[in-house]
């Protein structure tokens, strides 16, 4: 029990990671916060692709979506 439970703790903080790397990025890409101004961040797609990669990714793996769900 004890290794299942690093196994979760530690995807759980690598997605948290990923996911609030991919926030960081669009935050400095946007000047702000809300989701619904990524499109913004589109425009320079050296940050915007990447920023939207990872949020999606971190939240693939929060969800349980293939292929990031080991857990489900």
């Amino acid at each position: 029990a004890t290794e299942a439970a690093l196994k979760y703790f530690l995807l759980g903080a690598f997605s948290s990671a990923l996911y609030l790397y991919g926030v960081a990025l669009a935050y400095g890409a946007t000047g702000s916060t809300q989701l619904a101004e990524l499109p913004k961040a589109t425009l320079n797609p050296w940050i915007g692709g990447p920023a939207i990669a990872l949020i999606s990714v971190g939240f693939a793996f929060k969800v349980a979506a293939v292929p990031f769900h080991m857990w489900a």
